[in-house]
């Protein structure tokens, strides 16, 4: 078989990733019957649990004071978006072995999505499920996505929004959005590594607009522009939340970083416009 200078670059690329992991474990060395087998996933990632009923009842869903809710709601409504500090969400679980978890994936060549075949990531989806409801309506839709951008050349997703059209029905009554994103940084994410950029709703002429063929330079198209963008660097455990239309990136890792971006995005939304896809 022909191989070009492209394949083979690629095939070397994943020896060397099969060489720096446990060969045994790597994903191209699976059969079904290893693939389909829960000691190979807890191989995987030791420090994380796979079917641990008991670990729910240590993990309640976060109890905020109902004038918290109502502050996180009208930032919400009025800047299309909130962030939440660690220390503002006390974890039951360890973020940083869902980090772990998440680089061990990776190392043994497995999309970061495999994540959510571990207890944890449920865990953290159900303690935020109460504030989330409180402070936009939505509940957890499953359209949960997991992140791992390696320096020095990874990069998030390029600028964009969740939704390019924007019909009424996607917002609720009191004005709170009908589609969100819960965005948990798993470790530290900073401009160096790829942390996120916004362009808060009220310097978004187009926020409340309605032009699915909107460009980059239709939203940042002057120099005043991209002084309102804000970066998010966030620490292990922090949070952003932030509606459909929201502006937002993923800017590109850069050598200075130090470790890689790893974050997880749960998706709630109200199911009179998106369905959960799960029941």
């Amino acid at each position: 078989m022909h191989m070009n200078k492209h394949d083979v670059l690629c095939a070397k690329g994943v020896q060397e990733q099969i060489n720096s992991a446990r060969p045994e474990l790597y994903s191209l060395n699976q059969t079904r019957q290893s693939m389909a087998s829960v000691d190979y996933w807890r191989q995987l990632c030791p420090c994380l649990s796979i079917g641990d009923g008991d670990l729910a009842e240590a993990a309640p869903p976060f109890d905020f004071p109902a004038e918290e809710c109502a502050r996180l709601k009208a930032q919400m409504q009025e800047e299309g978006y909130f962030t939440l500090r660690s220390d503002q969400v006390p974890w039951a679980v360890d973020v940083k072995e869902v980090a772990q978890g998440m680089v061990a994936l990776k190392e043994h060549g497995w999309h970061p999505n495999f994540i959510m075949l571990y207890d944890q990531p449920w865990l953290l989806a159900h303690q935020l499920s109460e504030v989330m409801f409180q402070s936009t309506g939505n509940l957890h839709n499953f359209d949960w996505l997991a992140y791992h951008i390696e320096p020095p050349d990874g990069a998030g997703i390029p600028p964009h929004r969740d939704f390019t059209r924007n019909p009424p029905s996607s917002w609720h009554a009191d004005g709170s959005p009908k589609v969100c994103t819960v965005w948990v940084s798993l470790g530290n994410s900073c401009p160096a590594n790829s942390c996120l950029y916004i362009l808060p709703a009220p310097k978004d002429q187009g926020y409340h607009g309605n032009n699915p063929k909107e460009t980059a330079h239709d939203v940042v198209h002057d120099a005043q522009a991209f002084q309102d963008v804000m970066a998010v660097p966030l620490e292990p455990g922090a949070l952003i939340a932030f509606s459909h239309r929201l502006y937002h990136w993923g800017s590109s890792s850069t050598p200075l970083a130090v470790e890689p971006r790893v974050s997880i995005a749960f998706g709630v939304s109200d199911a009179s416009f998106k369905q959960p896809y799960l029941p």
